[in-house]
């Protein structure tokens, strides 16, 4: 089997579950690909028997970046084997169905889902930074996770985490209201053009090019998707979303994993 495992990653935890759910397959050839490089992904959908969908969730929503890639191959999912991995930092019910779902209506074949626990990247309106010990827990779960998922997986046996109507009730708990927010929410970004520095970090990090450095200050337009690359890599702190300062900037997973010298 020949399988794919496209993501989209806002400050690296999907990036983290799908760079190692890359190496856990058995008997199979993988590749791993993300949405925002300049990719030939025509080819990798047509070439791959099986492709995995991999995003963190927003408000029990797939990432509208992640949407658009769907649709825009949609032609080719037609009788595609799928499954939808999603990362989360708390209960999103059905996350990862949420695209199945779109999946399934565009014609491919939805084998399984899996939701994994992931540290908080909104960085912004915490009391306190996560720390290390918090970030070790949560890998442990989710590197045992990960290995059940893809051992029932290699046996035929397939996870449908988020698929029941329960699931789908919880979500849309969730997903109504962020819905229905999602274009205030766009517009909630917030730039302190007395402490930017016109680095041009921001620019080069947004997923959506919706920043862009003027007159040597970042400048926003309205794309915006909410996946607090800019927030957490800002060097001078100066880009908010859903508080008013940074109170820490979450700078991934490698930052909590790494061993010191």
């Amino acid at each position: 089997m020949d399988i794919a495992i496209i993501y989209f990653s806002g400050t690296g935890n999907t990036r983290y579950i799908a760079h190692r759910l890359l190496h856990k397959f058995d008997n199979a050839q993988v590749v791993c690909a993300c949405i925002t490089k300049q990719l030939d992904f025509e080819g990798i959908i047509k070439s791959n028997d099986f492709l995995f969908f991999c995003y963190p969730v927003y408000g029990s929503s797939a990432p509208m970046i992640m949407e658009e890639f769907v649709y825009k191959y949609k032609e080719l999912l037609k009788g595609k084997n799928v499954g939808v991995v999603i990362t989360q930092a708390g209960f999103s019910g059905d996350g990862a169905y949420y695209l199945g779902r779109i999946l399934k209506k565009l014609g491919a074949n939805l084998v399984c889902a899996e939701h994994f626990l992931m540290p908080d990247n909104i960085s912004d309106n915490k009391k306190s930074a996560i720390n290390r010990n918090e970030v070790s827990q949560m890998l442990n779960k989710a590197s045992k996770r990960l290995d059940e998922f893809v051992f029932r997986f290699n046996q035929g046996k397939y996870v449908k985490r988020g698929c029941n109507g329960f699931s789908r009730i919880m979500g849309s708990v969730q997903r109504i209201p962020w819905k229905a927010f999602y274009p205030k929410l766009q517009n909630m970004l917030k730039i302190d053009t007395t402490k930017c520095v016109g680095c041009k970090k921001c620019e080069k990090i947004c997923p959506t090019n919706n920043l862009k450095v003027v007159d040597k200050k970042a400048i926003k337009d309205n794309n915006c998707i909410l996946c607090y690359r800019c927030v957490n890599g800002c060097q001078s702190r100066a880009i908010t979303i859903f508080g008013k300062d940074p109170i820490y900037q979450y700078k991934g997973i490698e930052e909590y994993t790494k061993t010191s010298n």
